[in-house]
């Protein structure tokens, strides 16, 4: 029998510990060198200004035609796999929306070429690869020709839990020369709290559910790719989707291994030596391509933008989490400089700190929100790759939201604080385009989404979930100087905008039958140029079985607007709204025939005449709503999608407005209180503007203004007062105030801003 010293002296350790020696067993596989192939594509970035150290683009100038064929092959290739991969999962996301990515690295992790789909992924990738060195994966397991890796942990660069990636490192004559990966939102990742997987209820990161990787998940069999058995079989028992899930994990790897085949056909047609050189020299023209945008579109500059995120914990996690049972207000501050050499550095100082909330952005979070949101209007192209990171530097301040330290705080959803800069970006390039005079290049980037999940078990004791994406797979495009926002008609982090079929979502939700998919009248924000019309999504829950609980997630139309302001006097972003209508008598009218309300306001004025009854109503102004019961009967109204506007509402053309009335999209009175047209209808319904009446009534409106205005002096000093007594009114803003001006620069840029003595205690 071997003794407690004998076993122990066969445990060796891999990581270079005290415990190894240089006779000890290893796992290394292939020598690859990945983190000397890091630390070489870094000095040369930073000795030369150029991705690998490309001064001349020798490839493409000695014959364009062929390097293009080359791009374009690489483009064929990813979209090639993930158009025919996606029809192995079951998921509507999937298959109906094509909500997948499949992407091409080099061993750095740089993306070369991404397919049409999750583009924002390009922004994970490359922190995989490097934290794949940063824990010693080269040593142990080791990395070798056949493996397949997996990972879905925000920590090691995936942007949240329910984004999983599966990826094979591709050799050539035992040589490294790319990765090639697919990735996808599944429906569920086993979040403790919130079905789904996309939680805005997550106090720590033991909520977070299954999360695994950087990890060997499987491996090539003769010619065949198998899955761990034990990695499908955690994924099954820890989701509560796991067929679903399983799915989209054989999916990704048949997009994958479909991608690998190809590329080395490429490799074959071109050779390994141009196949490599190429492929940087894709990613140093494009980033050229993106520097000489910043230089000729934009209006070189300093620009400072803010937004704020309520969170509301004190009463949901008061006896579960003590340590979250509190609300927050918090900071996200976005200072950009535009150089005239074509570099844009955002200064992230002065954002709120890290907390037992869902807010902490990780690097590959943080990456790969930013990109979702903002890649589409720098990019310009459907040939994506992550050459925009080395022209667009973000500055996180470590402990901020947006550079955590602590590994406690929960990761569930911190991609999307990356969006919300992402979307600050965008919408300072845009007004950075109106300042130099390309008004067709300026608009206002809206990159809003809402995903909800559930869970139940049906009346044979079967559990279910579900995570929905209707939402999330087109957007609002926002309006410009020139024109209005337009519903549902943008996918920012997807070139193919689509928010999928009905009928396929109620096959894998058969409890929630969808009664309307409209526009609302009335839900836009107000200017010279508005803000889309909002959408409505209303279900009716049938026959739920046990039980039944919804929780709803999403980006930009919380309770304070989040990043979506109006801007040169228009409204800001409509508040998304949630509400539950419980005990109604929805299913007596729909066996009756009868007429159902398509939206939250129509349940309204039926619920006034009479003819919609309803026991209780659950109200959630925003996005966010924790995990709801609801029964047999029960109304669910979503509506979101209300983009902001530009310019003021009463120098709107008064034929617009009347447009909007006649196809009733704003209503008669909206357009006299708000726009000051004065309209009147005939008996044919047929609506006509009154221009002088109009002309009175914007006059009015102006006059009002002024009479309710007051002087900004009077503001600023009423607020100073409050920070001179160290005491804000509102206690979240207060403690705002006091950690986020605990970042240097933050605190001189807001002491010098509201004057307070240096001795002044917030």
């Amino acid at each position: 029998m071997s003794t407690t010293t004998e076993v122990n002296a066969t445990v060796q350790e891999s990581n270079g510990s005290a415990a190894s020696t240089s006779a000890a067993p290893s796992l290394k596989g292939a020598d690859i060198g990945l983190g000397r192939r890091i630390e070489e594509f870094d000095a040369a970035l930073e000795r030369t200004g150029h991705l690998y150290g490309l001064e001349r683009l020798e490839l493409m100038e000695e014959d364009p035609i062929k390097f293009d064929k080359f791009q374009w092959q690489l483009f064929a290739a990813v979209n090639s796999a993930r158009e025919t991969s996606k029809y192995v999962s079951g998921s509507p996301a999937a298959v109906g929306m094509a909500e997948l990515v499949d992407m091409l690295a080099l061993p750095e992790g740089e993306v070369v070429a991404a397919s049409a789909g999750l583009a924002g992924h390009i922004g994970s990738f490359p922190v995989i690869a490097r934290t794949m060195i940063e824990r010693g994966c080269e040593d142990n397991p080791g990395i070798r020709d056949g493996d397949i890796w997996g990972c879905n942990d925000s920590r090691a660069g995936c942007p949240h839990p329910t984004d999983m990636y599966t990826y094979l490192p591709v050799f050539h004559e035992g040589e490294l020369v790319c990765w090639v990966a697919g990735a996808n939102h599944v429906a569920d990742s086993g979040h403790s709290i919130c079905a789904g997987g996309v939680s805005m209820y997550s106090p720590t990161t033991y909520c977070d559910g299954f999360t695994y990787g950087p990890m060997k998940i499987g491996e090539r069999v003769g010619d065949v790719y198998v899955h761990h058995k034990p990695f499908l079989q955690m994924m099954d028992s820890r989701t509560r989707t796991g067929s679903l899930n399983i799915l989209d994990e054989k999916m990704r790897l048949t997009g994958a291994v479909m991608l690998r085949e190809r590329v080395l056909q490429i490799i074959d047609d071109f050779g390994v030596e141009y196949f490599t050189r190429a492929a940087r020299e894709v990613l140093e023209r494009e980033r050229r391509a993106i520097a000489g945008r910043f230089q000729d579109w934009m209006m070189p500059g300093t620009y400072r933008t803010m937004f704020f995120r309520p969170i509301q914990y004190r009463e949901l996690m008061a006896s579960l989490y003590p340590q979250s049972a509190k609300n927050w207000i918090t900071h996200h501050i976005h200072t950009m400089t535009i150089t005239p050499e074509g570099r844009c550095n955002v200064d992230l100082s002065g954002t709120s700190s890290q907390d037992y909330h869902w807010q902490n952005a990780f690097e590959g979070p943080f990456k790969m929100g930013v990109t979702f949101s903002s890649i589409g209007f720098i990019g310009r192209t459907p040939l994506v790759n992550t050459s925009m990171f080395h022209v667009i530097e973000h500055e996180r301040p470590p402990g901020s939201l947006v550079n955590p330290t602590r590994e406690d705080v929960s990761a569930a959803f911190g991609n999307a604080v990356g969006a919300m800069h992402g979307v600050l970006d965008a919408r300072t390039w845009g007004f950075s385009a109106f300042l130099r005079g390309f008004l067709e290049e300026s608009y206002l980037l809206e990159h809003d989404w809402e995903l909800f999940g559930g869970e139940g078990m049906g009346e044979q004791g079967n559990p279910w979930a579900i995570g929905d994406f209707t939402y999330e797979g087109a957007e609002p495009r926002g309006p410009s100087p020139w024109r209005d926002g337009e519903p549902m008609t943008l996918g920012a982090g997807n070139p193919e905008a689509d928010w999928g079929e009905v009928e396929e979502w109620e096959y894998v939700e058969p409890p929630l039958l969808v009664i309307s998919r409209s526009l609302i009248p009335d839900f836009c924000a107000h200017g010279r140029h508005r803000g889309a019309i909002g959408v409505a999504l209303t279900q009716m829950v049938c026959d739920p079985g046990a039980y039944l609980t919804i929780n709803d997630c999403g980006f930009a139309g919380s309770k304070m607007q989040a990043v979506s302001v109006g801007v040169c006097g228009g409204y800001p972003h409509i508040n998304s709204k949630t509400m539950f209508f419980h005990d109604t008598n929805a299913a007596e009218l729909a066996e009756k025939s009868a007429h159902l309300p398509a939206d939250f306001v129509e349940a309204r004025r039926m619920i006034e005449d009479g003819s919609l009854t309803v026991g209780r109503i659950s109200e959630f102004g925003g996005h966010e709503t924790p995990p709801t019961e609801v029964k047999h009967g029960d109304l669910i109204c979503r509506g979101h999608h209300a983009g902001s506007a530009w310019g003021d509402p009463i120098d709107r053309k008064i034929d617009l407005v009347l447009n909007d009335v006649q196809k009733r999209w704003i209503s008669a009175e909206i357009a006299k209180s708000i726009y000051g047209v004065v309209l009147s209808e005939d008996a044919e319904g047929v609506w006509h503007a009154d221009e002088d009446a109009t002309a009175r009534t914007r006059d009015e409106i102006r006059a009002s203004r002024k009479g309710r205005a007051k002087p900004a002096r009077e503001v600023w000093e009423e607020e100073r007062s409050w920070l001179l007594e160290g005491k804000h009114p509102a206690e979240e803003i207060h403690e705002m105030f006091q950690d986020t001006t605990s970042y240097e620069g933050w605190h001189d840029v807001f002491f010098g801003f509201w004057r307070l003595p240096a001795d002044t205690e917030l």
